[in-house]
């Protein structure tokens, strides 16, 4: 690698370190020790479970990317879209930048799935789309379950944000049926010299499609979840089941509309976490404990997965993929 570089990707760790240690020390009233305490006490057969619930997440997520790319391309198998997935995520670590993943999918559905670049863009629009539908429906799922209770005013921006997303999202997808806004972007596009092969007349996937394709993202944010209420469990903590949707799930929602630069946005979202426990009344140290050790079976489970994809789906080092997918990223950049 370039030396400026491993000198950008070492302070953006060093910013997830400093957010992570700033949100304990605030969060724990300036006693972090007491965290090493609170986890030493970790059941470790509770510990085992939420690794293992864990490490189907990103497969879940791979498959319901293979859902919708069956949609152009029958022949294309299952693991060969999971392991695309695993290796894009990995470029949330690599290239803690917004947009890093989506640029992976394409680069790699491009050369190893054999998809164009028309139906690449197509795919990851819907994968976007899938996903905050399932986001937003687990987080509904909650609020409804809540609403009966004191209703928090946080919970009320988290709702909009979920709102906002699928609108978002719905809105970009909607674009892409238009024939007549897709050949506007097309032909300004072409001033610059970025062609999209036959876009009026990529297949959109169908109803059926996309609806299986969420069933499968639910099924992620479920393996989500339960991770998170498994570790509570190890802790002897009481997680009630909207809490752990809200706090270890939902809250994904806010970081999607927000430029990542962290590695996989450590610090971010664990400072979101504990704000929001911290909001709902779960004060105790055992939750920023819970916080962090949740973000630790995840980078334990989920890392290496991904690194096993990313070898498999270059067939050469970390290194070298990363090398390739900056060359790609500066090579679009130039071309606008």
């Amino acid at each position: 690698m370039k030396p400026r570089v491993i000198v950008r990707s070492l302070i953006s760790i060093l910013l997830a370190l400093a957010l992570m240690v700033t949100a304990i020390y605030i969060f724990t009233n300036g006693r972090p020790h007491i965290i090493i305490t609170v986890l030493s006490s970790l059941l470790p057969h509770y510990v085992l479970m939420a690794m293992i619930v864990r490490s189907t997440t990103p497969v879940l997520h791979g498959l319901s990317w293979y859902v919708i790319v069956r949609s152009y391309k029958g022949s294309v198998k299952a693991w060969d879209s999971v392991n695309v997935i695993l290796a894009s995520l990995l470029t949330e670590y690599l290239l803690p930048i917004g947009g890093a993943t989506e640029a992976a999918k394409i680069l790699l559905s491009l050369t190893k799935l054999k998809l164009d670049l028309s139906q690449s863009l197509v795919a990851v629009v819907a994968h976007r789309l899938v996903t905050s539908i399932a986001l937003a429906t687990m987080a509904l799922v909650a609020i409804a379950w809540i609403l009966p209770m004191e209703m928090h005013w946080s919970l009320y921006i988290l709702l909009m944000l979920a709102l906002g997303m699928i609108a978002l999202n719905i809105a970009l997808y909607g674009a892409l049926k238009s024939h007549r806004i897709m050949g506007f972007v097309g032909r300004i596009l072409s001033k610059f010299k970025i062609r999209l092969e036959n876009f009026s007349y990529v297949k959109i996937p169908s109803p059926s499609t996309l609806l299986t394709a969420i069933s499968i993202s639910i099924l992620e944010r479920l393996s989500t979840i339960v991770t998170a209420i498994l570790i509570a469990l190890a802790l002897r903590i009481e997680l009630p089941l909207p809490l752990a949707i809200l706090i270890f799930d939902s809250l994904r929602i806010a970081v999607l509309l927000l430029p990542i630069i962290t590695p996989g946005c450590i610090g971010i979202v664990d400072s979101l976490q504990m704000t929001f426990l911290r909001l709902l009344g779960c004060t105790g140290y055992e939750y920023p404990a819970l916080v962090l050790a949740f973000t630790t079976i995840t980078l334990l489970t989920n890392i290496p997965l991904m690194c096993i994809a990313t070898s498999r789906v270059i067939g050469t080092s970390i290194s070298e993929w990363y090398r390739t997918l900056n060359k790609y990223l500066k090579m679009k950049v130039n071309q606008i």
